[in-house]
């Protein structure tokens, strides 16, 4: 199971989007997988926007998880952070939460929204 995050949306974004639906065919696991590109890039986009994503059991039924990205003090995503639950057991509370723990350590790793370095 895995939750993809890009930096952000622009062309070459879209262009790796393409590649990536070239490489993997985007195969259906479950009714709930994102199988076009258009869709894929829509639910990216909301990811984006909030700064969460979720899986809606699109990888495996009976298994949701929500995660957000960790950004180093350079301002680029170097891991995320996420929580897997059977489906029926998730919150719609998660999302917002683990993008303010993931916030909490990128910050502790240096990691400023106004682009201020920790040193500088």
């Amino acid at each position: 199971m895995g939750i993809l995050f890009y930096e952000k949306p622009c062309e070459f974004g879209l262009i790796r989007l393409d590649k990536i639906g070239q490489r993997t065919g985007l195969a259906a696991h479950t009714k709930n997988t994102l199988t076009s590109l258009a869709l894929l890039e829509r639910e990216l986009n909301r990811i984006q926007h909030q700064g969460w994503a979720t899986d809606a059991e699109e990888a495996e039924l009976g298994v949701r998880c929500v995660a957000a990205p960790v950004r180093d003090d350079t301002g680029h995503l170097v891991a995320a952070l996420s929580i897997s639950s059977p489906a029926d057991r998730m919150k719609g509370t998660w999302g917002p939460l683990i993008k303010e723990s993931a916030e909490r350590v990128s910050h502790a790793i240096g990691y400023r929204q106004d682009g201020a370095r920790i040193g500088a």
